[in-house]
């Protein structure tokens, strides 16, 4: 558990940083392209930079998907373990804080308590974002 919430204490600031940098420059990106309609070598770089960050989301995301899966099959691994018929002492032992352990509810590791982060993190930006596009095409062409 101490790990966990390490773990959930050290991956929440680069994951907000990486999630609100990569939404704010596919916004000031699209404005750009809007604005301009057209794409120089600036914005071609700045493309390539958002897609960089893009896949270091789906990358953080996909291993933070991975750590709670791996915490819901070590419960499900614990259940199995109580419920075995052995009557050893060290088991008895065992057995107990596993019961205490779970009892505990794990939840998805979130960044800074601002959004939870799994496999639906980038599917939520992007709504987000084509949100926020339909709206800068609103600005611009009304």
């Amino acid at each position: 558990m101490n790990s966990y919430y390490l773990c959930e204490k050290i991956v929440g600031p680069p994951i907000v940083y990486y999630v609100l940098t990569t939404f704010f420059q596919l916004i000031i990106n699209i404005q750009t392209i809007v604005e301009y309609v057209s794409i120089n070598g600036i914005l071609i770089f700045a493309l390539i930079w958002t897609v960089k960050n893009t896949f270091l989301v789906t990358l953080l995301s996909v291993e933070c998907e991975e750590i709670h899966t791996s915490l819901k099959n070590v419960q499900v691994a614990c259940i199995i373990t109580m419920h075995s018929d052995s009557n050893l002492e060290f088991l008895r032992e065992v057995r107990k804080k596993l019961r205490r352990i779970g009892r505990q509810k794990f939840q998805p590791l979130s960044a800074l308590g601002l959004f939870t982060v799994n496999a639906a993190l980038l599917l939520n930006m992007l709504s987000a974002l084509s949100t926020y596009t339909v709206i800068l095409l609103q600005f611009d062409f009304l």
